[in-house]
């Protein structure tokens, strides 16, 4: 006799159990997953998994033009102190190609990889992939720019020993570009352009630079989300480099703060208040002579004197 027919399913569910029944497809659960990987993890050399981590993703696809001998000489200290790939990359035409040639300098930065270089010609080479693609309209690529800059001052041979021209050049182009970062909503640039101002700062041929440009008074309403990040920072130079020719003038801060010491914000006028009790204390003067010049409320002149009397006391 031949084997009864399955009779054939009435509702849809019935339909997908009796599929299942007949052929089940294996699939690996959350847990199998996680520890397949822990082990395909464990069995990469600790060396070889900290390359891994540390590799960027190359953003273009097309191998750079090749330079000419005029283009050569042009980009000789670069070629000398990564190679002629990182040159032909940040002379490219394409912000990937930048991009790419950006990382291949941040690489032999931070590996070590510009030993043999001499400082002054990493100084040069630094200023000239710096000056080629900081004003760059693509946000990594001003990124990249500024991880060289990162990288090569925490190189401690390569910044004292740096050529002092390039140095200068390096600090007029990115001191305007961290500006611009500071006034980000990100707390993240922020943070990133204040420790690398910070970081200029402490090279006595950029102080004055960096000083200036954190000192020169906003101009029209001051927008307090965008100008938070440039009196943190303006806070932190002060502290750590003082008063005087040299950073910044008292003059020049309390002229910055003016406009936010009669803020709407509470926040803003408490974050003046606070740098401005650190001029009075760092210059030494009476603070109705360092506000002489300011036109402000009774009620902002009160706080002012309430946190010069907190500050006393510590």
């Amino acid at each position: 006799p031949l084997p009864a027919q399955q009779a054939p399913p009435k509702h849809k569910k019935q339909a997908i159990k009796q599929d299942q029944a007949v052929s089940p497809e294996p699939s690996l659960t959350k847990s199998v997953t996680k520890k397949a990987e822990s082990k395909r993890k464990r069995g990469v050399p600790p060396r070889l998994r900290k390359a891994q981590a540390n590799a960027v993703k190359q953003l273009s696809d097309d191998p750079p033009p090749a330079l000419s001998d005029s283009q050569l000489a042009e980009w000789k200290p670069l070629v000398h102190t990564v190679s002629v790939e990182c040159a032909s990359c940040v002379a490219g035409p394409t912000w990937q190609l930048k991009a790419d040639g950006l990382q291949l300098l941040i690489d032999a930065l931070r590996d070590g990889g510009v030993g043999s270089t001499s400082p002054q010609e990493v100084s040069l080479a630094v200023h000239m992939a710096v000056g080629a693609t900081v004003s760059n309209k693509v946000k990594v690529v001003i990124q990249r720019a500024l991880q060289v800059v990162e990288q090569w001052l925490s190189a401690a041979d390569f910044a004292k020993n740096s050529d002092e021209a390039a140095l200068l050049g390096v600090c007029n182009l990115v001191v305007p570009v961290l500006l611009t970062r500071l006034a980000s909503v990100s707390p993240a640039d922020r943070s990133m352009a204040t420790g690398l101002l910070l970081r200029l700062a402490d090279q006595s041929v950029c102080c004055r630079i960096v000083g200036e440009a954190l000192g020169v008074p906003m101009k029209g309403r001051v927008d307090w989300r965008k100008a938070q990040g440039r009196l943190h920072a303006l806070m932190e130079f002060v502290k750590a480099q003082g008063l005087g020719p040299n950073s910044v003038e008292e003059g020049e801060v309390v002229h910055f703060l003016a406009p936010l010491l009669g803020h709407a914000r509470q926040e803003a006028r408490a974050a003046a208040i606070e740098l401005l009790v650190e001029i009075h204390v760092l210059s030494g003067k009476d603070m109705d002579t360092l506000c002489g010049s300011l036109k402000l409320s009774s009620a902002t002149l009160k706080a002012i004197h309430t946190a010069v009397k907190e500050r006393d006391k510590v």
